[in-house]
């Protein structure tokens, strides 16, 4: 009878429940618990999934020297490729469209992400190289200088290495901007890129081997376009040479920037062509470099420090004559 009262049949009931353990409140927390984690680690393999997909997108376009960005932010080639892969992966399409799944509701779309996973892969594929380097027995180094489209000089500093399969490598090391392209300037420059990068340079191997092969190989000294001076008229002479035994080359090179993808090189390049292509200008070369040739004895005898007053107006009466 008494077994029938309510007391004895919740009494049982609440029995009956404690003998199964996964009833019992601290195996229903550690389920919680479980399930939580379990939550957690998918969803850490997802954010991992979606990162690594976005990492290969930017290697892609950095392999094939494709920009990330346009004029306008959502036509980017780096945001096409992202939208590309939502529309043949449903994994990625349902990670942008459920916003509880990414923490503060990130896209990685912004300018921001870009340069950081630009940075991200320049970093490794940095160290990469260092690594490579470091362990090769044999290295060496070429330094060139260039002016940039603002007409900053920018030097690069590129190695040369013969790798663990004894195949030879070439890769760009560093690019920054150098104030002065004195010898001296240049070394300190290559220095301090070596003392960051942490390259032992003590363990000199190799020598000027570029620099004999040049100089035995080559008949003609290659001339380059030099600026001149309002101080030194030698400079003149030097700048108007320069010009007009490399014109053909200095032709070529303004041909290949006139189809240049920068709007602004291309504008500068097709202006300075016009000219210099110009008839006017070709006649005006030829006869300043008459000119100037005539006058260059007479300027650098003027010049001289230990000026002999009577060879300088000797070399003025035969420079007036020549004229």
């Amino acid at each position: 009878k008494n077994y029938q009262s309510n007391v004895h049949i919740s009494a049982h009931q609440r029995l009956q429940m404690f003998k199964k353990e996964e009833s019992h409140v601290d195996i229903q927390l550690d389920k919680e618990r479980i399930y939580v984690n379990h939550h957690q680690q998918g969803l850490l393999k997802l954010n991992r999934y979606i990162i690594s997909s976005l990492f290969d997108a930017t290697k892609f376009l950095a392999r094939q020297s494709l920009s990330f960005r346009s004029e306008v932010e959502s036509e980017g080639n780096f945001n096409q490729i992202v939208s590309l892969l939502r529309r043949y992966n449903n994994t990625t399409d349902q990670w942008y469209k459920d916003k509880s799944t990414r923490s503060y509701r990130v896209t990685y779309l912004s300018n921001d992400a870009q340069n950081e996973f630009i940075s991200i892969i320049g970093k490794a594929v940095h160290d990469s190289i260092i690594n490579r380097l470091n362990k090769s027995l044999f290295w060496s180094v070429m330094v060139d200088s260039t002016p940039d489209i603002s007409h900053k000089d920018m030097i690069s500093v590129i190695v040369q290495f013969v790798n663990e399969d004894d195949q030879a490598e070439e890769r760009l090391l560093s690019i920054h901007e150098i104030k002065s392209k004195t010898g001296k300037n240049i070394a300190d420059n290559m220095l301090q890129v070596f003392a960051k990068l942490g390259l032992d340079i003590n363990n000199t191997k190799r020598y000027s081997v570029l620099c004999d092969i040049y100089s035995t190989s080559m008949n003609e000294d290659v001339l380059s376009v030099k600026k001149s001076t309002d101080t030194r008229w030698s400079s003149h002479y030097n700048s108007i040479i320069a010009i007009y035994e490399s014109f053909t080359g200095i032709i070529h090179v303004l041909d290949e920037l006139c189809n240049d993808n920068d709007k602004i090189t291309k504008l500068e390049a097709r202006v300075i062509y016009e000219k210099l292509v110009s008839y006017e200008f070709y006649c005006i070369l030829l006869f300043i470099k008459h000119l100037i040739s005539i006058t260059n004895a007479l300027t650098i005898t003027l010049q001289d420090e230990n000026l002999d007053i009577l060879l300088a107006i000797d070399t003025l009466t035969k420079t007036i004559c020549l004229l």
